[in-house]
């Protein structure tokens, strides 16, 4: 009899995490849905009908678009600030804070106000990605599930990388990419029997999103044929050039908040400032706002010139520049991709 309990309480304890990161990684696939219709639903109400987001914006009066991303940025600048200070930027360094300093503790009121707030940035135009923002509604999910049964230090650390997980599988469809993104970035001191909830975390979380997005890519990749080897040098020059773009780019987004603290703007106000100078660059190239990957795919297909690829890289930077600089919440990823795909079509296209 004694052997019989012992051998339950075991099954228990084994199978207790693994059921606990099939329902983190459930969730948090549910929750990548819910914010990428959240953006659709939004960019529906804010701007014109249109083929993609970019005719949406397009389309729309001068006025309007220096005024949408400024009054979206007027509305979430106090929620930001004053009530949920964390969500601001893209939000993996805020989940890496949580899981070094905090025993994997993130308040509960991270996870909507994350979703919604970066939602209604998005599809006003701010120039940042949803990849960072998955990351942290995923983790947010895992901690506060684990924080309401009340498990330990260990185990919210845990539900923690497999919400991360399951918010960037979901996100790309791909379980291997959240897997490693967990174990790589989070969770570099992961035991190896760990491993498996990340696992099944990260798979369901792509199940879910598969539920809903079944066949849909985000890239359109054409089929590549390296026609001699010495195309490498060109990769390796381009590598060069990405990265002194990348430290252009990260310079303006940190050198932005200390101009406003210099000139005397409260944090609750730069997302509104910030929105209006996105605006302005709406005004001369609305291809610039969102996300952006209906350009990258644009880029990819080598359907565009070579003016307008200087344009895209210069605007982009620029206006992301302006959008996480000012305090919205949004990723990075997501504008580094356009940056470089616009880089890449520039140096290599023969139009």
């Amino acid at each position: 009899m004694k052997d019989t309990n012992r051998s339950i309480q075991t099954l228990i304890d084994y199978t207790g995490p693994l059921l606990l990161a099939l329902v983190i990684g459930a969730l948090a696939g549910l929750g990548v849905v819910m914010f990428r219709w959240l953006i659709l639903f939004g960019q529906e109400v804010l701007w014109p009908a249109g083929a993609d987001f970019a005719g949406q914006v397009q389309q729309a009066e001068w006025r309007w678009k220096l005024l949408i991303p400024a009054g979206m940025g007027l509305l979430v600048g106090p929620i930001i600030t004053f009530w949920a200070p964390e969500v601001r930027g893209p939000g993996v360094p805020e989940v890496m804070e949580a899981l070094a300093l905090k025993g994997g503790r993130i308040r509960h009121r991270v996870t909507l106000i994350k979703a919604f707030v970066t939602a209604g940035l998005i599809s006003a135009g701010a120039s940042v990605g949803r990849e960072g923002p998955v990351v942290q509604i995923g983790s947010s999910i895992g901690s506060s599930l684990t924080q309401m049964l009340k498990l330990r230090r260990n185990s919210r650390r845990l539900a923690v990388a497999c919400g991360a997980a399951a918010g960037i599988a979901a996100t790309f469809q791909a379980p291997m990419a959240g897997t490693l993104f967990a174990v790589e970035i989070l969770l570099f001191d992961l035991e190896i029997a760990s491993l498996s909830n990340i696992v099944i975390a990260a798979v369901t979380g792509t199940m879910v999103a598969r539920a809903f997005w079944e066949g849909a890519q985000i890239f359109v990749i054409p089929d590549f044929f390296m026609a001699h080897p010495a195309e490498l040098l060109l990769y390796f020059f381009l590598g060069l050039v990405a990265g002194l773009i990348s430290l252009v780019l990260m310079g303006a987004i940190f050198s932005l908040p200390r101009f406003w603290k210099m000139i005397g703007v409260p944090d609750w106000l730069s997302p509104c400032l910030g929105g209006l100078l996105v605006g302005t660059v709406a005004l001369y190239c609305p291809w610039a706002l969102g996300v952006g990957y209906e350009s990258i795919d644009a880029t990819l297909a080598d359907k565009v010139s070579l003016v307008f690829v200087l344009t895209l890289l210069v605007a982009k930077i620029v206006a992301t520049s302006f959008s996480i600089g000012s305090g919205m919440s949004g990723g990075i990823f997501a504008p580094s991709l356009f940056i470089g795909a616009a880089l890449g079509s520039l140096v290599l296209t023969q139009k």
